[in-house]
C-alpha cells in the first residue's frame, strides 16, 4: 500500500490511500501516460514527430521487422 499525503498551506491535511499505485501489473500505466513519460525521456533526443512514430512502433514490437525500421536507426 502506497499513501500520498499533502499538506495544504492552512495546515490541512489530503491523504489518500492507493492499495495498488499506477504502474503495477495490476493497474498499468495507460497509453497516454507511456507516451508523457516516452517523450519526457526522449524529447532532447529527437523531434517529437520521430518520438510519436517510434514510441507508436515499440508499442507494437512484436511487427518490426528491423531495428533499422526504428527512427534512432536513421540518425
Amino acid at each position: 500500500t502506497d499513501k500520498i499525503v499533502v499538506r495544504l498551506r492552512d495546515g490541512s491535511i489530503l491523504e489518500q490511500a492507493l492499495q495498488v499505485p499506477m504502474g503495477h501489473a495490476d493497474r498499468p500505466p495507460t497509453s497516454e501516460a507511456l507516451w508523457v513519460k516516452f517523450l519526457d525521456c526522449v524529447g532532447d533526443a529527437m523531434p517529437p514527430s520521430d518520438a510519436r512514430k517510434m514510441f507508436d512502433q515499440l508499442q507494437h514490437i512484436d511487427q518490426v521487422v528491423s531495428v533499422a525500421d526504428l527512427p534512432i536507426a536513421a540518425a
